[in-house]
């Protein structure tokens, strides 16, 4: 007789892979402006309008002509794609226990990828070209010469005070709302020392944050930003040598690309089809296969609600 795998059994992992994918913590996706989140979509390209601003218009006449407001509409277009995580289960992971159980170890890793998939998803769409247009037809790149801030030269590469003023700056410039939990700075581990070195952000003299009693500035707010530590997908192997799996925020060679963005700046699209699948392969002795799939994309909305910080990862 051969082995199956119940429907019990595979709607079990389907539900512990969607509760286990809400208590892993995003780093980027929760900061996204809700009404920019599209959930349910069904199609090849999902649009984000956008309405720009319009002046007001002063009644000088008592009986004059009304003045039609010209304030601009356009969109910007999302094309999702799927993404899966998969992994097999041998006879002595216990598969029963393991697809039943949100904490096992294959539940968690599944969900865990997943999740930092959308967080990767975000970081690569904020500085790629955007499509836009009623028709989707043309196409915008990122506005590098005045939405990055330049690597610069020794000593000043490494990221300092001016940089993220400059990003501040950039960001005031585009109208971006400046409240708390409206901007936000995302930096990966090799600018700590950096950020450290900064006066500004370390002394008590200037800021009650005082960064040095918790030794990091992850989760506080600072210079107009909520600060997100967004590290690398970094892996032990079995020899216990670490790897890189995933580089984050970009990294070319030894310059990390840190990002400054709105709360609004940012769309995501999620494809209503989210699938899982619990199958044993014959083939493979047998194992199981435990999958998971998502479908989804972020777009850049607000072209200058993103600037790009250039700076020397150490």
């Amino acid at each position: 007789m051969a082995e199956t795998i119940t429907e019990w059994q595979k709607k079990g992992f389907a539900d512990n892979v969607i509760y286990s994918m809400g208590q892993r913590k995003n780093l980027i996706f929760p900061d996204l402006d809700p009404m920019n989140i599209h959930t349910g979509f069904r199609g090849d390209l999902d649009s984000f309008n956008i309405v720009g601003h319009m002046i007001h218009h002063d009644m000088t006449e008592r009986y004059g002509d009304t003045v039609v407001g010209n304030a601009e509409h356009g969109r910007v277009w999302c094309r999702p794609y799927p993404s899966d995580a998969t992994l097999y289960l041998a006879k002595e992971d216990e598969v029963r226990s393991a697809v039943s159980d949100p904490n096992s170890v294959h539940v968690r890793l599944i969900a865990e990828t997943l999740v930092r998939a959308k967080d990767k998803r975000i970081i690569d769409a904020a500085t790629a070209a955007v499509l836009y247009g009623e028709l989707g037809t043309s196409t915008a790149a990122f506005d590098t010469s005045n939405q990055q801030v330049v690597l610069g030269s020794t000593p000043n590469d490494v990221l300092t005070l001016d940089k993220i003023k400059l990003a501040s700056t950039k960001l005031d410039v585009a109208g971006v709302m400046d409240d708390e939990n409206e901007r936000f700075f995302y930096y990966s581990p090799g600018q700590k020392k950096a950020i450290m070195a900064i006066t500004q952000a370390a002394s008590a003299d200037f800021t009650a944050q005082r960064i040095y009693d918790s030794g990091t500035i992850n989760g506080k707010f600072w210079m107009g930003f909520t600060w997100r530590q967004i590290p690398d997908v970094i892996s032990q192997n079995a020899d216990a040598t670490l790897s890189t799996l995933m580089r984050m925020l970009n990294l070319s060679s030894t310059t990390r690309s840190c990002l400054a963005m709105g709360r609004s700046a940012m769309g995501f699209t999620e494809v209503q089809n989210f699938q899982t699948f619990l199958d044993v392969l014959p083939g493979k002795q047998h194992t199981t296969q435990a999958r998971a799939v998502q479908d989804n994309n972020a777009v850049r909305v607000l072209q200058n609600g993103v600037v790009e910080i250039l700076a020397k990862e150490e």
